[in-house]
């Protein structure tokens, strides 16, 4: 029987569990995908505490996850332009893409380039539409500057380059460590902290014209202090701040149909001219371990689930196979991610028993903030017949 991440009550990281259950059976317009790879997100970890349980009610037991990638198994009826055997870019509106098998709706699905490796792939939704919905919510030009918090992380390392292919200056806020990355894809990195804003001064001598926020903790209020226009700002990830001065808080919505932006992002990322960072990849077996890493919240990219696999991948050895750079594909890698002969697996690592949300009586701001995506389509109201909302746009530097 294939495998699913569950759990049976709000709650943190001790909640969830992998758990065999029936194998899904596509409905009219559905696809059964066998996931290879399902990048995990900070709003899950929010939506698992209850902490907007109004909004986004479960039934449980629940399932958890958005992003996925993986190969057709079956298709149901009325589906055209996929066919088993397909390898797919995906997400899953029910939250349940953290398992081996799961029904996908046609519409959200786009072919998956040869040159984009699963890991990427399966990362790719949450992140890729948030940051071009949020960088198009500044529209930086040509001789601009822009300033992208948290610069390194998920929706941070894909905003700083989308916004630097329209032609304006970027400056990363972000740790010594991630510096060398920044400045391999033109961005000027800054140390965050204090003192950043004379940093950021110091670094953009005419101003800045845009500030993308995708960290929170007073950078809404650090962009309007450097004198920043109200419509030129988009947080992620305070919304307090932004219901008190007046700026935008777009996100994935803003973007447009999300199948059509994973199509336009994923060609970016085959033809090497956009790169998605891996910080770390987890077998399904240690989505627990996963959420640990991710809610320490210093992760350079993005930490990703590969279903049907045993083992963790280090860092070192995560990181530099899907980067996607111009000469440099495929990487010189085993097929299908699996180590080489010998390697050896690390040993699992216990879940914090305290500092897990689930112990906590409140939930940072930050934390909360960060389940912008799923809001904002709230928000939105009902989606268009391809299960989308209907704004359609053009972007020029997905082009």
């Amino acid at each position: 029987m294939p495998k699913a991440v569950r759990y049976d009550e709000f709650g943190g990281i001790d909640v969830l569990r992998v758990d065999e259950v029936e194998r899904p059976v596509p409905g009219d317009g559905q696809v059964l995908v066998r996931v290879k790879a399902a990048g995990i997100n900070i709003s899950e970890a929010v939506i698992r505490t209850g902490a907007l349980a109004d909004l986004f009610p479960s039934t449980f037991p629940s399932g958890q996850g958005s992003d996925l990638a993986g190969v057709i198994e079956e298709v149901g009826a009325g589906v055209a332009g996929f066919s088993p055997g397909d390898e797919v870019i995906g997400f899953n509106q029910k939250r349940a893409s953290q398992a081996e098998l799961v029904l996908v709706e046609a519409s959200d699905l786009t072919h998956k380039p040869e040159k984009v490796s699963w890991e990427v792939a399966g990362s790719l939704y949450v992140v890729g539409v948030t940051a071009v919905g949020a960088v198009l919510a500044v529209q930086p030009k040509e001789g601009e500057t822009v300033v992208v918090s948290g610069a390194a992380g998920g929706v941070g390392s894909l905003a700083v380059q989308l916004a630097r292919r329209t032609g304006a200056t970027v400056i990363g806020p972000a740790s010594e460590s991630n510096h060398e990355w920044l400045k391999s894809r033109d961005v000027i990195p800054i140390a965050y902290g204090e003192g950043v804003a004379d940093r950021i001064r110091a670094a953009a001598p005419s101003g800045v014209d845009a500030f993308v926020d995708t960290f929170g903790h007073g950078y809404v209020e650090l962009a309007l202090a450097l004198g920043v226009a109200t419509d030129r700002i988009d947080t992620i990830a305070d919304f307090a701040a932004a219901e008190k001065h007046g700026v935008k808080t777009d996100g994935g919505v803003a973007a447009g149909p999300g199948a059509k932006v994973l199509a336009e992002l994923a060609d970016l990322i085959a033809d090497g001219h956009l790169e998605v960072p891996i910080a770390n990849v987890y077998p399904l077996a240690q989505v627990r371990e996963a959420y640990t890493e991710l809610e320490r919240r210093h992760t350079h990219g993005k930490i990703v689930l590969r279903p049907g696999q045993d083992f963790r991948l280090r860092h070192e050895a995560a990181s530099r196979p899907h980067q996607a750079r111009q000469g440099e594909w495929p990487p010189d890698r085993a097929a299908d991610g699996v180590p080489p002969r010998g390697a050896q697996a690390p040993q699992p690592r216990r879940p914090r028993p305290e500092g897990s949300f689930r112990h906590a009586p409140t939930l940072g701001a930050g934390m909360l903030a960060t389940a912008f995506t799923l809001i904002s389509e709230v928000r939105a109201g009902p989606a268009d017949a391809t299960g989308h909302n209907g704004h359609r746009r053009g972007h020029r530097y997905l082009r």
